[in-house]
């Protein structure tokens, strides 16, 4: 390992730890797990949302298009699981290129996130092919089968992939760390 690789992982390792003594001095425990230094949850969650119904495809098009009725998802979404919103969503609708939906390349969208006291949510929404991914980090623990079964409702989920785990405070030692690179 290099002298420039070697000073990049111990000013990463430095943040790190720092971030860590904040965690846990502002969430030395959680309710959930007594004792616990975890960092917090992530739910991650990719989704198509593919109604044989063509009204209801139309619905889910526009849905996923809309970036006031994502806002309004993303918001009521954190709040449901107990999150509080220290910025509501701020929503950005990517232009749809037509030279290059042919090739699967661009499909247009909506991204969004919220910024919560204990972190984010995050929303990326693909409406032609009626996909969305979906992510949610937070200090705070949450349950995320709750906030799974709102997603699933108000988007009219028909199938997903969804992964929850809790992060924690075990760093890795540098004789550890496997860097990748494309």
């Amino acid at each position: 390992m290099n002298n420039e690789t070697e000073a990049v992982l111990l000013e990463l390792r430095e943040l790190v730890n720092q971030r860590i003594a904040d965690c846990r001095q502002a969430h030395p425990t959680r309710p959930h797990e007594p004792g616990s230094t975890t960092f917090g949850r992530i739910l991650t969650v990719d989704a198509w949302c593919c109604s044989n119904n063509p009204a209801v495809a139309a619905a889910t098009r526009n849905l996923l298009n809309s970036p006031e009725a994502l806002a309004q998802v993303l918001n009521d979404a954190v709040e449901h699981v107990g999150m509080t919103i220290l910025r509501p969503a701020d929503m950005v609708v990517v232009p749809l290129d037509p030279g290059k939906v042919s090739t699967g390349e661009d499909d247009g969208g909506v991204t969004g996130t919220v910024i919560l006291t204990t972190s984010h949510a995050a929303i990326h929404t693909w409406p032609l092919q009626r996909q969305l991914s979906f992510d949610m980090f937070s200090c705070q623990d949450f349950a995320a089968d709750e906030l799974l079964d709102f997603l699933v409702s108000r988007l009219y989920i028909t199938g997903a992939q969804a992964r929850t785990y809790v992060r924690d405070h075990n760093v890795i030692p540098k004789d550890r760390i496997v860097l990748f690179s494309p």
